[in-house]
């Protein structure tokens, strides 16, 4: 091809170029404009709630697609609930007038490491707030491990870190009483936990308990190494993490070589969860025990019992027996 077709192609070349690194320059200075936007909003937001009244220090984050936003404020330790309400509302008014995103709120005490109340931009101004307030420094208060109060979509869930207290704090919890239908209680200890939902109750504790002294026992051939126990409204569940002497491949964990040494184990946890109590209390939930093992490939549910359900066919796809064995027990039993 000629000079003259040689020059166009680089005339359009060159046009095209320009054409595509000009839109380039445009997009990012936008892009750049917004990011310093969201930035100077995030700064003057921090900056006005820092002078809150009861506001000790703020972190606000910019809004941006990667990360929704965030206030984390840490407060006055002393403020009583009331006066919590109050700080409330002035950063609903910070936020509003500089017309900050719908965003999460965290709620810190000065001197409570690790305790911290998570609500959203709703929150305030709820019929419930106040007592929502008071349940919260009632609960960090009495309890030893940290709480993570979260309060979000009509729901509350009071997660306790409680490791070595779990027995004092879910018994403070029940002594407080607080709790509606719409409140999930989450204590953990190491690798095992206590779900509640509602309020904590007595009979909880007492459960609780019985799972903590029977089914870790070292008195036991087989014991627990960890244990996951669930008091919801409409059933109780019981999940044991069995601790047995070697790895053992799921197909050869069955009944025939296991049974004997599963036995005590799984007698212990029927009884604590209340499998066999005579009479049996009128208002009692269906119980559901799992038991369950470590593997490489995940964790392997070799046994599962219902109380108010026969057995599901097909449910332990390597057929091992162990979910009609806990029938018979249960049935033993009861």
């Amino acid at each position: 091809m000629g000079p003259g077709g040689t020059g166009l192609r680089r005339v359009r070349t060159t046009a095209a170029t320009a054409a595509a690194t000009a839109a380039a320059l445009l997009l990012s200075s936008c892009l750049l404009a917004g990011c310093s936007e969201g930035v100077d909003l995030a700064h003057s937001v921090q900056t006005r709630l820092g002078r809150v009244d009861g506001v000790l220090s703020a972190d606000v984050t910019a809004p941006s697609d990667a990360e929704a936003p965030r206030i984390e404020l840490t407060v006055d330790p002393d403020l009583t609930a009331a006066d919590l309400v109050l700080l409330l509302r002035a950063v609903g008014k910070v936020t509003v007038r500089d017309d900050y995103p719908s965003h999460r709120l965290e709620l810190e005490p000065a001197d409570e490491e690790g305790d911290v109340l998570v609500v959203d931009d709703t929150f305030a101004g709820r019929d419930d707030e106040l007592a929502v307030l008071e349940s919260w420094q009632a609960v960090t208060q009495a309890l030893l491990g940290p709480v993570t109060y979260t309060v979000e979509d009509g729901t509350e869930t009071i997660a306790v870190a409680s490791d070595g207290g779990l027995l004092h704090d879910a018994t403070e919890a029940s002594r407080i009483g607080y709790g509606g239908a719409g409140t999930t209680w989450r204590f953990t200890s190491g690798p095992s936990a206590v779900l509640v939902t509602g309020r904590v109750a007595h009979a909880d504790v007492e459960m609780l308990q019985r799972v903590q002294r029977s089914t870790v026992s070292s008195e036991l051939p087989v014991a627990a190494t960890s244990w996951r126990l669930e008091r919801r409204r409409d059933h109780v569940l019981l999940a044991l993490e069995v601790g047995l002497p070697e790895q053992v491949e799921p197909a050869r964990l069955t009944t025939e070589r296991y049974a004997e040494d599963l036995r005590p184990l799984a007698r212990a946890a029927l009884a604590a969860v209340g499998v066999g109590d005579a009479p049996r209390a009128p208002d009692a939930r269906p119980v559901w025990l799992q038991l369950r093992h470590d593997t490489p490939a995940g964790d392997d549910v070799f046994g599962f019992w219902v109380s108010d359900h026969r057995p599901v066919h097909g449910r332990d796809r390597l057929d091992r027996h162990w979910d009609r064995w806990l029938v018979a027990l249960a049935g033993a039993a009861g």
